[in-house]
């Protein structure tokens, strides 16, 4: 069935103590991403707003950003002054404000990677059959 739920769970490493993490968790979903896993507020990103994504790479972390149409209504929605700011500056850097990074999560980085692409693709080609009056 297309664009189905994926969650990408945290972490557990049985050779140590759990952690509480508050960010370590990302739903994949047909309506959109629901990205927990940066220090940022909790942020829902419909399909509908997502342009593209790209890699970056900082202090040996790799991020996937994902570019947004309207990154000022972003950035506008987060409340606390500081990560407004942060959210400023990575979009200065890297055009984009949003970004899911791959520490925490039980998923290797292409896993993350091809899951987050196939189903901007899924959406994409959903979406276009739906505006033709493609039924499917």
């Amino acid at each position: 069935e297309p664009l189905q739920d994926h969650v990408v769970p945290p972490q557990v490493d049985g050779s140590r103590p759990a952690r509480k993490r508050r960010f370590t968790l990302s739903v994949i979903s047909k309506e959109g991403i629901l990205n927990n896993s940066s220090g940022f507020s909790k942020q829902f990103i419909p399909w509908a707003d997502i342009l593209s994504f790209n890699i970056a790479s900082v202090q040996r972390q790799t991020f996937v950003n994902i570019l947004v149409r309207n990154p000022e209504d972003y950035i506008n929605r987060e409340k606390n002054f500081i990560k407004r700011k942060l959210m400023k500056i990575n979009f200065e850097q890297f055009d984009s404000v949003i970004s899911i990074s791959h520490n925490g999560l039980n998923c290797s980085w292409n896993e993350l990677n091809e899951i987050l692409v196939q189903k901007f693709e899924e959406y994409k080609t959903e979406n276009t059959q739906l505006n033709l009056g493609i039924k499917s």
